[in-house]
């Protein structure tokens, strides 16, 4: 879907509470989530971007422009007619992996003009002959971990599509606007209810602790541990997810 909604839409709430803290700090990064894909074999690097600006095309969350008037925040989706996928050269380093590591957290720790920037950025980092990184970073106003998920999984499509037949599948992605009439339809209708359900439930609770006693702290930086679970567990997960229709990802 290549849609483009000119006029100005409010936030969604969820929206509304990342652009109000992002708002507090301006300079914080702690709003960006990004990821990469290890690409190990023949790509065609053309083809690859060819999927990717299809991709931004049909997505109206990667095209989403933030502007802020004096009542607050509203978005509306634009055309990005001269975006291209950013593709950075790293074969000839000494150690590509440990470059690519760097140029990677550098971009992560970089905080967005969330009216000015685009909201997302694509790098491909070619590490050698038959190997890449697809690095993908999103400010976490436009994207979470299940929607990155999905975009991967059309970038995927489109790109095996292309490379077999030369055509591009149809997307099953919906515009925007969608969510946020969904929304709106939910807090006239049902939200007062859901809400009385949960403060009855919740009326009781002990206010929240911390470990050291006082109020956490606004982080910029990022904490990341990574390991790698055996082959017998990730088969056990994956068996259990076809019996409850679930996914690792």
């Amino acid at each position: 879907m290549n849609s483009v909604f000119a006029q100005e839409r409010h936030l969604s709430v969820a929206q509304s509470s990342i652009w109000t803290a992002q708002a507090i700090d301006p300079a914080s990064p702690a709003f960006n989530i990004a990821e990469y894909v290890d690409i190990r074999g023949p790509l065609r690097v053309d083809l690859f971007a060819f999927a990717l600006r299809q991709l931004v095309n049909e997505s109206d969350a990667l095209r989403l422009r933030i502007s802020v008037h004096p009542e607050g925040a509203q978005q509306s989706v634009v055309a990005f007619p001269d975006w291209e996928m950013l593709f950075v050269d790293l074969s000839s380093d000494a150690d590509p992996v440990a470059a690519a590591n760097v140029w990677m957290h550098e971009d992560l720790e970089l905080p967005l003009h969330l009216d000015q920037s685009p909201l997302f950025l694509y790098a491909l980092l070619r590490l050698g002959p038959e190997r890449f990184f697809w690095y993908v970073r999103y400010h976490h106003l436009c994207m979470d971990g299940f929607g990155g998920a999905l975009i991967a999984k059309r970038v995927a499509q489109i790109y095996s599509a292309l490379a077999q037949n030369g055509s591009v599948p149809p997307s099953s992605f919906h515009s925007s606007i969608d969510l946020l009439d969904e929304e709106e339809k939910y807090r006239c209708t049902e939200l007062s209810r859901d809400r009385a359900y949960w403060l009855a439930v919740l009326s009781d609770r002990p206010d929240a602790v911390t470990l050291s006693g006082k109020s956490p702290a606004k982080a910029r930086t990022f904490i990341r541990h990574s390991g790698c679970l055996p082959a017998g567990l990730t088969a056990s997960l994956a068996s259990m997810g076809k019996i409850f229709s679930a996914s690792l990802v």
